[in-house]
């Protein structure tokens, strides 16, 4: 079965397929009517959320806690390293954006009301998020 993906991989098309990754898969939606579905890995979002805080100097100093498009895309786009989130970022920004957000939130303090439109960006809040990503257990 690895050749059939590294067969695809390797092909010389404009469009290209790699070869898949494993790993439990979150869903999101857009608030578009009818909603567009997106998903990524656990593992994508754990990239994400350790390029965010090894970059926190940068989120912080553009003062990103609150949602502004333009600004979470440009950020994203220059520091994510996951290709698949990278480019989400630059196209459904919001919807990233509030996964992330809710991650940290309800990582954090589940029992406090969520804010729509803000993320906590302290690298302590977002390790305990990321060492929650990690010890996700789907039994």
């Amino acid at each position: 079965m690895n050749d059939f993906f590294k067969n695809i991989e390797n092909d010389d098309q404009k469009v290209r397929i790699m070869h898949p990754v494993p790993g439990v898969t979150v869903q999101f939606s857009n608030s578009s009517n009818p909603p567009k579905w997106f998903a990524l890995t656990i593992g994508q979002l754990i990239s994400v959320l350790e390029d965010i805080r090894d970059n926190i100097d940068d989120f912080v100093d553009a003062d990103a806690e609150d949602y502004v498009e333009k600004t979470w895309r440009n950020l994203m786009s220059e520091h994510l390293t996951d290709k698949v989130a990278n480019a989400l970022s630059t196209v459904q920004t919001m919807p990233l954006f509030t996964v992330l957000s809710k991650i940290i939130h309800y990582a954090n303090d589940p029992s406090e009301e969520y804010e729509d439109k803000y993320i906590e960006l302290d690298a302590d809040k977002i390790d305990t998020a990321i060492e929650v990503l990690k010890n996700y257990n789907t039994e």
